[in-house]
């Protein structure tokens, strides 16, 4: 019983996808942003406010090696640049399938308002090349790329057809 990792940028559908594919096939629900705002008491924003990226990356990395010790049985709802550390995506990987929620810009721009997501703050053309170098990342690291423009039960269920098969 492996883990099911949920990969993509930011506004892909990565939270609202992981609690419907906990509720159908049982298994716990852990969010990477979740675990690092509680350990904080603070919100993802104020945390690159006050602290900066680093530090937000230093905590996130530290989540996931917690997160590794969860052997199986669990959907894991990851930040959108949880895949610039390698060694993050190294320990989700030895214990998990990476499934890559893919979704184009254009719908994440119609998806996202910018509220709360301090790097989207950043305007156009710095989150075209977010964008950009992520999403060689998530392809990179993905077991499974899976369609997220679609309705966030079709995907749950696209990710539960592929994990099977696999």
């Amino acid at each position: 019983m492996r883990n099911i990792v949920l990969v993509g940028f930011m506004g892909a559908g990565k939270t609202t996808v992981g609690k419907i594919l906990a509720s159908k096939i049982s298994y716990k629900l852990y969010s990477t942003d979740k675990l690092i705002a509680g350990k904080e008491n603070a919100s993802i924003a104020s945390i690159f406010e006050q602290r900066g990226e680093r530090y937000f990356r230093h905590i996130e990395h530290q989540v996931v090696k917690e997160l590794a010790s969860k052997n199986g049985g669990c959907i894991i709802d990851c930040g959108g640049g949880i895949v610039e550390n390698k060694d993050n995506m190294r320990i989700l990987k030895e214990y998990g399938a990476i499934v890559w929620l893919k979704c184009s810009l254009q719908d994440i721009n119609r998806r996202i308002d910018g509220e709360g997501r301090p790097l989207f703050q950043q305007g156009g053309n710095a989150v075209k090349e977010l964008y950009k170098r992520r999403t060689h990342l998530y392809q990179k690291w993905a077991d499974y790329t899976v369609d997220a423009e679609e309705g966030p039960l079709e995907v749950a269920e696209q990710i539960l057809s592929q994990v099977n098969k696999g």
